[in-house]
């Protein structure tokens, strides 16, 4: 029998051994000969287990309590039913590691396992190292760097009844359509505040002058005059001043509390209606990227965390994709900007009242999600959206960037558009109650989200058509024209049905974030184009569809002051007023002009003259380059 290696002597003298027993060259040398004895194969578990062992040997030695159940995590998260992630996040890994100030979500599987013990030297060692010191600041230099630390006017005074008064304005005209603060606890803290029996807490300060800044901010003039003997801009100014003062105190760029988080992103609630679109965009992406530290992008039931807490991690995750969805829009980002394309697993929130939520629940009383329309139906909505458009993005089909090529693909999301037509009546629009102010907004949005849609459904057919022709033909055009129209005119009567109804009012602060800027230039555009010459007169005349549209751009004008405001640097209603003062000068002759015209003149408008203007609005003054037959495809010119 053969050895399975060489003899002892052989191997020594480095010779070759045939492995009998006795070899050939030691039987010919009269030598005895001697095989080693070859101990058997270690299994591979029996060696890792080996290897663990002496892993957890070092770790004790070096004072890490590896027994510890102070870090949850998870692994191979694989639910296909998961609601929130859709497929995305599986075989992710990570985990909440309790620090001093909170808890704290580590990715990487080192810091995760180490966090306690070397996150904190870690972080000591930054702060020697930067020469930094809180006492001598008062402030964290990355707070101070993004809301800067110039000196705060005096805090505008604030007794308990304006306080009570500016809470009941949050609760009736913000929170119903944000939800990220459970209005029992926002109760309870406001009469711990106003009672100052407990020590003052930065984090509460902060949440609480962002919660008033988001109430004057969705307050209309004479309501602020009212309450404050004011104009509302001031106060506003004054509102968002303390609130600004009270994050950098709470540290926002640091802490990690959810409360900070929640000030934060309503902080930035009553930012967005007075700030530059680009910037606003950079501001949300700190707070996601803070959201993310705090793990609110995993589901709070895989991370061992309360159920109360759970559910509020989910309604704020929710709000902060939706706010960031549309910033990506408006800021003229690709679609793949947005958190959309990232993994995420974080569920939808249940569909309940507030009253059904409480801290210290159990799973006994934890309730289900209702059927029919609750407090968080609007909210429901708008994540419904967000997925509908997430699954979009995950699956390729053509909601922004190129257009499609392929019938099938064109055909599938308009499919996919009615599938999700069919789910809002089915979920929320067949259960709205129209003398309700918020299911009137749920209603009115709903439709005009699903028109939005089908509008880009219908341009990628028509740009199929018109390559199948090789070019556009008349008929393409006049089809493609009479589409702008119908569409522009349904969204700005959507827009005046909310503006104008007392009842909905409230909500105005909302629709003027969401308002379609397309169908306004669409619109727009098609009036400059359909403006014709009297040929006996040589005067441009208008009809009655012209007359329409007109009318319906007056009444976005009265609807919407912010766009003549002289510190307006958006894009978007500058192109606006662009485009209006041109369809203007452009059309019949009338004396005196609308206000709105000549208070975009006032304001500097590049368009004070006619013919004057003409380089600055060259972007609109081909035809062809917008209207061929085409539209720019980037969704964000319509959502």
């Amino acid at each position: 029998m053969q050895q399975p290696n060489a003899c002892i002597r052989c191997a020594s003298r480095k010779v070759r051994c045939d492995r009998h027993e006795p070899c050939r060259t030691c039987a010919r040398s009269g030598l005895e000969c001697v095989y080693r004895v070859v101990p058997p194969r270690q299994r591979r578990e029996d060696a890792l287990s080996t290897k663990l062992r002496r892993y957890e040997e070092l770790l004790r030695e070096a004072g890490v309590n590896i027994d510890s159940d102070s870090i949850t995590g998870t692994r191979g998260i694989d639910d296909p039913n998961d609601q929130g992630r859709d497929g995305d996040g599986e075989n992710e890994s990570g985990g909440l590691v309790e620090e001093e100030s909170g808890k704290k979500y580590y990715e990487n599987n080192l810091l995760l396992e180490f966090g306690q013990k070397v996150i904190p030297f870690i972080y000591l060692s930054i702060l020697f190292l930067a020469g930094y010191n809180r006492s001598q600041t008062g402030e964290d230099l990355p707070s101070q760097l993004l809301l800067g630390s110039s000196p705060v006017p005096t805090a505008i005074s604030i007794d308990a009844s304006m306080a009570k008064t500016l809470w009941t304005v949050f609760c009736e005209n913000v929170n119903p359509l944000i939800k990220i603060i459970h209005v029992p606890t926002g109760s309870s803290l406001l009469e711990e505040v106003l009672a100052g029996d407990t020590p003052v807490r930065p984090a509460r300060d902060a949440l609480f002058y962002s919660i008033y800044a988001c109430a004057v901010m969705s307050m209309a003039e004479d309501e602020c005059a009212a309450l404050f003997h004011r104009e509302r801009g001031a106060v506003l100014d004054e509102m968002m001043a303390a609130a600004k003062r009270a994050l950098l105190e709470a540290s926002f760029m640091q802490s990690l509390e959810l409360m900070v988080l929640q000030a934060f992103v309503l902080f930035l609630t009553a930012l967005q209606t007075c700030t530059e679109s680009s910037a606003f965009w950079s501001l949300l992406g700190v707070a996601i990227r803070r959201a993310q530290t705090l793990g609110l992008h995993r589901d709070g039931t895989r991370l061992g965390l309360s159920l109360f807490e759970t559910e509020m991690r989910r309604r704020l995750w929710w709000y902060l994709v939706s706010l960031d969805v549309r910033a990506t829009e408006v800021a003229g980002a690709g679609a793949g900007s947005s958190i959309l394309s990232q993994p995420w697993d974080t569920q939808v929130p249940l569909n309940v009242d507030d009253d059904s939520l409480h801290l210290g629940m159990t799973g006994e009383d934890f309730p289900e999600s209702r059927s029919g329309l609750t407090e968080m139906s609007f909210v429901l909505f708008r994540c419904e959206t967000v997925r509908f458009l997430r699954l979009a993005e995950n699956r390729s089909l053509p909601l922004g960037g190129a257009p499609p090529r392929r019938g099938a693909q064109i055909a599938l999301l308009g499919d996919r558009i009615a599938d999700f037509e069919n789910r809002l009546e089915e979920r929320f629009l067949r259960f709205c109650d129209p003398v309700v102010p918020l299911h009137a907004l749920l209603n009115v949005t709903a439709r005009a989200t699903v028109a939005k849609l089908q509008r880009i459904a219908a341009m990628f057919r028509s740009d199929q058509q018109q390559q199948q022709r090789q070019q556009a033909s008349n008929d393409h055009r006049a089809e493609n024209l009479e589409q702008t129209y119908a569409f522009g005119v349904r969204m700005l009567e959507y827009d005046h049905l909310v503006l104008s109804n007392r009842a909905t009012q409230r909500f105005g602060w909302y629709t003027r974030t969401q308002f379609a800027w397309g169908a306004a230039i669409g619109l727009l555009e098609w009036l400059r184009l359909s403006t014709k010459k009297d040929p006996g007169a040589d005067v441009a005349v208008w009809g009655p569809c012209e007359e329409s549209a007109w009318q319906h751009i007056e009444q976005l004008y009265d609807h919407h002051p912010e766009y003549l405001q002289p510190q307006q640097h958006s894009a978007l209603p500058r192109t606006v007023n662009n485009l209006a003062v041109r369809v203007w000068n452009g059309g019949p002759q009338r004396w005196p002009p609308p206000a709105f015209i000549e208070a975009i003149k006032s304001v500097g408008s590049r368009c004070s003259t006619g013919e004057g203007n003409e380089n600055n609005l060259a972007f609109l003054s081909d035809s062809a380059q917008l209207w061929d037959g085409n539209f720019s495809w980037d969704i964000d010119t319509w959502i």
